[in-house]
């Protein structure tokens, strides 16, 4: 059996930065979650992109980008760029940093999009059957009760609990990804559930 554990094979928890007026980033929408702020305390949407060498970079949502972001589906090809940063109304906060998106419907990772078809396939899933895995998007009726990717979370979350104590959501992510050399996306959840149950 191959050992896994060398420093080639450590998943990484790649976040996208923007610095400089400028600065752009492109990938794959491959799944979107919510989490919550440890800042702000509140709910945040995490957008996770694969890169065109496939390696997952994550993208903090906030208002404006959640709004441009709204009818981009899993599979389009997104990209964002840093084009503004604005003075803070609030004295002694950071400069706003202006984000804007780019996508186009028919613009999709064909690559991407296949191995999602041949992943359901396996799965026993039938063709055309994917779920829409889009943030508020209302899922098409089923005659099974298909749990939702909401609640595939909350159950890796709580069987997280259980067999290892842990219960913030990086935490949890990353055990995870240990345990089972899985990617922690949304098209992964069915496989990480079966493996850590």
């Amino acid at each position: 059996m191959t050992n896994i554990f060398s420093d080639d094979n450590k998943m990484k928890g790649n976040w996208v930065k923007f610095d400089t007026v400028g600065d752009k980033f492109q990938g794959t929408l491959v799944g979107t979650r919510e989490v919550v702020n440890q800042l702000s305390g509140k709910d945040q949407i995490i957008y996770e992109l694969r890169d065109a060498n496939k390696e997952y970079w994550n993208v903090g949502g906030k208002p404006g980008i959640d709004m441009q972001m709204r009818h981009v589906k899993i599979g389009q090809i997104v990209g964002f760029e840093f084009v503004e940063e604005r003075a803070n109304k609030k004295p002694g906060m950071n400069a706003t940093k202006i984000i804007q998106v780019y996508a186009k419907p028919g613009v999709v990772d064909e690559e991407f999009l296949q191995e999602e078809a041949d992943a359901a396939a396996l799965a026993g899933n039938a063709p055309g059957g994917e779920p829409n895995r889009n943030v508020g998007a209302t899922p098409a009726a089923t005659t099974t009760a298909e749990p939702t990717v909401d609640e595939k979370i909350a159950q890796i979350m709580e069987i997280a609990k259980t067999k290892w104590s842990l219960d913030a959501p990086e935490a949890v992510k990353t055990k995870v990804m240990e345990v089972t050399n899985l990617p922690f996306i949304e098209a992964n959840l069915d496989k990480i559930l079966e493996a850590i149950k």
